[in-house]
């Protein structure tokens, strides 16, 4: 019959939502150093089963080092028109974050623009190895650059695994 309709359940607040589904603050705090470019360092993710180990790096860094290596490793016509907008991305990111920091002087009471800084949504790697019970890490010959969602990591550790 109409109107016995089960009612809709109202959504969840933000806070509500921030707090089951929003990433570890401490992790999102590193990510943040990585971003800003104050520092680099080794980490271990755990992500569903499977343990990942790289550098934590900049966005910056890391679409730049992308574009290395579709230069250096790319075929095809289509590589160097890759290259180059990876290389373009990496430097509007170079470009923003100097604006930020200049921004960040004359305005310290814009929130949302601080918050957005300041909880990454994901994290970046080079040197990225996979390290899965059953086998050895991959790739085995060297690292790659990896980008991951901070909401998929069930936990963290500082250091990489060999």
């Amino acid at each position: 019959m109409p109107g016995d309709e089960p009612p809709i359940a109202e959504p969840p607040s933000q806070d509500e939502f921030e707090a089951y589904f929003a990433p570890d603050q401490s992790l999102r705090n590193l990510v943040h150093m990585a971003n800003e470019e104050m520092a680099t360092f080794n980490i271990t993710l755990l992500i569903g089963g499977m343990l990942v180990s790289g550098v934590v790096i900049s966005p910056h860094e890391f679409y730049a080092g992308l574009a290395e290596v579709v230069r250096m490793r790319g075929t095809g016509t289509g590589a160097e028109g890759f290259s180059q907008v990876f290389t373009q991305v990496s430097a509007n990111l170079q470009g923003e974050m100097a604006v930020d920091r200049i921004e960040a002087e004359v305005i310290e009471d814009d929130y949302d623009r601080y918050r957005v800084r300041t909880n990454p949504l994901f994290i970046h790697l080079r040197d990225t190895r996979f390290h899965h019970p059953a086998g050895s890490p991959l790739p085995g010959d060297a690292g790659v650059f990896w980008r991951g969602r901070l909401t998929a990591v069930d936990g963290f550790f500082l250091g990489a695994l060999g």
